[in-house]
């Protein structure tokens, strides 16, 4: 036992050491510049033609020198051109929430933060499972309201989307640059992707993201690319340094559709955490004739669990609001257990169902750590 002891406080007395030197070297190795007015053009980011306008535009300029010439840069991997633009498209987003796949040492995360901070409003939530013990040491190096706009996550992508229950105008994926990782990033991004949000992603001229991004927009037609980086591939170039249409940057940048769409192919939303299932409602677009498949998978985590599956079939005819109401309302199967509802749609109808917004189920639940 004694041995036991003596060893547990040799490995803890061995981080400690660790953790005094990481917190050294960010505060030498990784200063932050102070929070100045950075300029920005101002656009219509709904506009085909927004990233043009701005790269165009003597504010980013003036812009790009502030991040060229700043210590962030030092410790980033993505050009600084890349990071004046996601600051100015930020600026004119105004989101109350991004997403960074890839912090690495926080260089474009901080100029994320700029951005939000200089809009008053927003968070940035950072993922990084491979050097996430350096993180927190960096961002403990910005000024105050820097750090207050940043949500940091020491995990993988998988598992932040699991328990992710935001909706965001702006996700930046940079993370691992398999294929199937890539290809994973963007599928799941996309399920908390608002209406008309971007999806900006690193890395094109490597064959992981580019053909990663190309097999999500043919499975995903609805979706748009703002310049034409994935239209630049030229035949027996598999890696190439040419491929970003963004001139400085190599990244490609997709529009998400500005209404959630419904087909026959089952459709499902991230499950909830909840007290009980009351309603679910949704808003169509235009007078839309058809019938609607619905489908909630019910889970009690229970001593022993539990699942079950309600389904409806709703007509919808003349477009109006639609409230699926259960009543009495759905309860776990074990009282005060832990229940999340999963929910999955379906539409019959000889055009798509546009929907103004994603569904929304009551009463929902803030989701641990959310």
């Amino acid at each position: 036992m004694l041995k036991r002891h003596n060893l547990l406080k040799r490995t803890f007395s061995g981080r400690g050491r660790r953790q005094a030197r990481m917190e050294k070297i960010a505060r030498e190795s990784y200063p932050a510049a102070p929070i100045v007015d950075i300029p920005f053009p101002i656009v219509d980011v709904k506009a085909a033609s927004c990233v043009d306008q701005i790269l165009a535009s003597s504010e980013f300029g003036e812009a790009d020198r502030f991040f060229s010439a700043g210590p962030a840069i030092r410790r980033g991997l993505v050009s600084a051109r890349s990071q004046t633009l996601f600051y100015s498209l930020l600026r004119n987003l105004r989101p109350e929430h991004a997403v960074e796949i890839g912090t690495f040492r926080a260089s474009t995360t901080e100029a994320m933060c700029r951005a939000l901070h200089a809009n008053g409003h927003g968070v940035v939530h950072t993922v990084e499972p491979v050097v996430a013990e350096w993180v927190p040491h960096i961002i403990a190096q910005w000024p105050e309201p820097l750090r207050k706009r940043v949500r940091f996550y020491p995990m993988n992508s998988a598992a932040f989307f699991a328990s992710c229950r935001i909706r965001s105008d702006f996700i930046f994926i940079d993370g691992n640059h398999d294929f199937e990782y890539a290809l994973f990033d963007m599928q799941a991004a996309a399920r908390i992707a608002g209406c008309g949000g971007l999806m900006l992603i690193d890395n094109i001229s490597q064959p992981g993201p580019f053909f990663a991004a190309l097999r999500f927009c043919r499975d995903n037609p609805a979706w748009s690319e703002i310049g034409g980086s994935l239209s630049n591939y030229r035949e027996g170039h598999p890696f190439d340094p040419r491929r970003a249409t963004i001139d400085g940057t190599d990244c490609c940048i997709l529009r998400a559709p500005d209404h959630f769409s419904l087909d026959s192919h089952p459709v499902g939303q991230t499950s909830l955490l909840m007290t009980r299932l009351r309603e679910i409602s949704i808003e169509p677009i235009g007078k839309p004739h058809g019938t609607l498949l619905v489908q909630c998978i019910l889970r009690t985590y229970a001593d022993p669990p539990v699942e079950q599956t309600v389904e409806r079939r709703i007509a919808i005819e003349d477009g109006s609001s639609q409230r699926i109401q259960f009543d009495p309302p759905i309860v776990p199967a074990v009282e005060n257990a832990p229940f999340t509802v999963e929910l999955w749609l379906s539409w019959k109808g000889a055009e798509p169902l546009k929907l103004a917004r994603s569904p929304a189920m009551a009463d929902s639940l803030p989701w641990p750590g959310q």
